[in-house]
């Protein structure tokens, strides 16, 4: 057993998860294409939803695994993904969607995901209670963050929610007004990739946020 899943197996007994009964796993994608990345990227969302009545919850790196094309929201974060392990390398600039599908798809299963609300999660997001359990949960969050050990962090649409956890350390800088660095780790924070904007113009926004620096 892992420690990722050891953390889950606590967090899911306590309150409000334990009432909730639903409690959705995530963290790294593909272990073995974890390993073998060399740029290693956290994506953190505001929380997952399971659509099946009295379910006692799932994982969502397995289902990530188990649908190729499992929504608009992880399209837009394969890209992402692609753009951001690829920092150093000219192709980045280069974006099709139809030519480059399975490098994306390649660069998400790379890549980890991590959700605030990991229990009760509801299609509409109520950003209070995110906030909230920011908050209730920021013990479990670092841990995990820590666990997972990515290079780069991409908040999508939650920074303001969740920058407590690493703003009032010393490792802390502001490198932009969007970007910042913990240690070795770069922070950004964008938008969540179900923001209803051409796949094009949230994939070069992100490049230009990150030319920037």
């Amino acid at each position: 057993m892992t420690s990722l899943q050891n953390l889950f197996n606590k967090w899911k007994s306590t309150e409000p998860h334990k009432s909730n009964g639903n409690f959705i796993e995530d963290g790294i994608i593909d272990q073995n294409q974890w390993k073998a990345c060399q740029i290693k990227v956290l994506f953190i969302l505001r929380e997952a939803y399971d659509l099946e009545p009295n379910s006692h919850g799932f994982n969502l790196c397995e289902y990530v695994q188990e649908h190729k094309y499992p929504g608009q929201t992880w399209t837009k974060l394969g890209q992402w993904a692609y753009l951001l392990q690829n920092l150093q390398n000219d192709m980045r600039k280069e974006f099709d969607n139809r030519l480059h599908a399975d490098l994306y798809r390649e660069a998400l299963l790379s890549s980890a995901v991590m959700n605030i609300k990991k229990s009760g999660g509801k299609k509409h997001t109520d950003m209070k209670e995110i906030i909230q359990l920011a908050q209730h949960d920021q013990v479990f969050l670092s841990q995990e963050i820590e666990l997972i050990d990515p290079d780069i962090i991409l908040c999508g649409g939650v920074y303001g929610s969740i920058k407590h956890i690493w703003e009032n350390q010393s490792a802390f800088k502001h490198l932009t007004k969007r970007v910042h660095s913990w240690g070795n780790r770069l922070i950004i924070d964008y938008w969540h990739p179900a923001t209803q904007w051409p796949y094009e113009i949230l994939y070069y926004g992100l490049m230009g946020m990150l030319d920037k620096m």
